[in-house]
C-alpha cells in the first residue's frame, strides 16, 4: 500500500460535484465533520462525521447533492491492490485519532516526507480505520448483496464465481444469485466481467501485456477475456491498449 498524495476539503457551504466522473486513482475519504452523499457505480453512500470511504479505481463517481455549510472531510490518494482493503467503508471508533492522523499526514507531505515515511504512516491511518469499525449501510441494497458486491470489489482477481461467492457468504447459489439480478439489473458473472475488465484496461494503459493483464484481473482463458472487454469496450484489448500507449483517446 503506497501513500500518492491527498488534501482536505472545507466547503462552508460553496461546492460539489453533481457531474459523474471516473477517477482512475484509489481514494479514501474520511468526513471530518458534516455529511456527504457519494455514489459510486450503483452504490449510495450517505457519510456522516466520523465515516470513510474506499472507493476503487475506474469506478464512476458523484456527488448528486450540494455540499453542506459544515462538510469537511480529507481525500486521500493511494495505490494497493485490493486484498489490502480488508473494508470498504465504516465508522470509525475513535474518529479524533483518526483526524490526528490525517492532519499528520498532510503536514508531513506538506514537509516534504518521503514515500516510505507518508505510506506507514498512511498504513497506520487505516489500520485505526478498520479497528472496531462499524460498516456503513449502502441505501436501498440488501446485505447479501452489498456482501456480494463487497467481496467482488476487493477479491475479483481471485477465483470466484456465483457458487464461491455463495459459499463465502453463507447463502445458496440460486438465491444469492436472483436477489442479485433483482437488485443490480445484472447477473454475479456479469458484475465479476466488469470489474475484472475496468481493472485490466487499467493495467493495458500502464503498458503491461494482455495475458499479463488477462491474468491479474481474474481471466484464466485469454480468448474469453478478449470476448468480454470487446463487449465492454467495443475493440480488441491489442488495439485499446496501443491507442491508450499512443495517447489516443476515444471521444465516441
Amino acid at each position: 500500500m503506497e501513500f500518492l498524495n491527498g488534501g482536505k476539503l472545507v466547503s462552508r457551504g460553496k461546492g460539489g460535484r453533481p457531474d459523474p466522473h471516473v477517477s482512475r486513482i484509489r481514494t479514501l475519504i474520511f468526513i471530518s465533520s458534516g455529511r456527504l452523499v457519494m455514489l459510486e457505480d450503483r452504490n449510495r453512500y450517505e457519510l456522516k462525521t466520523g465515516d470513510w470511504l474506499f472507493m476503487d479505481s475506474g469506478t464512476v463517481r458523484r456527488c448528486p447533492e450540494p455540499y453542506p455549510l459544515t462538510l469537511n472531510y480529507y481525500w486521500l490518494h493511494f495505490s494497493a491492490v485490493p486484498e489490502e482493503i480488508p473494508e470498504k467503508s465504516g465508522h470509525a471508533r475513535n474518529p479524533e485519532l483518526v483526524n490526528a492522523y490525517c492532519e499528520l499526514l498532510l503536514a508531513e507531505v506538506a514537509a516534504g516526507a518521503d514515500s516510505e515515511s507518508t505510506s506507514a504512516l498512511f498504513f497506520l491511518l487505516c489500520k485505526a480505520l478498520w479497528r472496531g469499525a462499524k460498516p456503513v449501510p449502502v441505501s436501498g441494497v440488501p446485505y447479501p448483496v452489498e456482501a456480494c458486491r463487497n467481496l467482488i470489489a476487493t477479491h475479483f482477481p481471485e477465483n470466484l464465481n456465483t457458487s464461491e461467492l455463495a459459499h463465502r457468504l453463507g447463502y445458496h447459489p440460486d438465491y444469492l444469485g436472483n436477489l442479485f439480478r433483482r437488485c443490480c439489473g445484472m447477473t454475479i458473472t456479469d458484475a465479476l466481467n466488469e470489474k475484472r475488465i475496468m481493472h485490466a484496461s487499467e493495467l493495458l494503459a500502464r503498458g503491461m501485456s494482455i495475458k499479463e493483464a488477462a491474468f491479474a484481473s481474474g481471466f484464466n482463458d485469454l480468448g474469453y477475456f478478449r470476448r468480454q472487454f470487446v463487449r465492454s469496450h467495443g475493440i480488441l484489448p491489442s488495439l485499446y491498449r496501443k491507442r491508450v500507449l499512443a495517447g489516443y483517446r476515444n471521444t465516441e
